[in-house]
């Protein structure tokens, strides 16, 4: 499960596993695949969702609602992956450059929560008290998620 490509590759016949290696080595997935498009689409999602009106409209529209959650998924896991996951990657940084990424990931999504605790700029419709409790559940829940021992190949 770790590893879902190379056992995507592995399962698949030859001739099936050339066709995706072959879109494995494409510009618009070299692009998906570059560690600042994965920050951006995880952190960036999370101040599209809390900074804008989409909040209020994602609270008011189910298949939204469901969609977002699918966008967190898929950009964490993308994330993830390209950070330090076991599958190989296009052009993969070296791990100083991953963990300079990191850092940038922690630190913007520490100032989110923050950001979110004190009710500064967040389109949110809650309380001030409901405001610090998902404020801190972010900011300490998130480092914890970020800072678990991750093998860097």
């Amino acid at each position: 499960m770790g590893a879902p490509v190379t056992l995507l590759l592995r399962s698949l016949p030859r001739r099936a596993g050339k066709t995706i290696g072959r879109s494995l080595r494409s510009p618009p997935l070299h692009l998906l695949a570059h560690p600042i498009t994965a920050l951006i689409l995880n952190v960036g999602g999370l101040a599209v969702l809390y900074f804008t009106p989409l909040y209020t409209t994602v609270a008011q529209n189910p298949g939204l609602h469901w969609l977002i959650h699918g966008h967190f998924l898929l950009a964490g896991y993308l994330f993830a992956w390209i950070i330090a996951g076991a599958d190989p990657s296009p052009r993969r940084p070296t791990v100083p450059a991953r963990l300079v990424i990191l850092g940038v990931a922690i630190a913007a999504h520490a100032i989110i929560s923050q950001l979110l605790y004190a009710g500064l700029y967040v389109q949110v419709t809650a309380t001030a008290a409901e405001l610090r409790q998902a404020g801190e559940l972010m900011y300490y829940a998130g480092d914890i998620a970020e800072l678990i021992p991750r093998p860097f190949t």
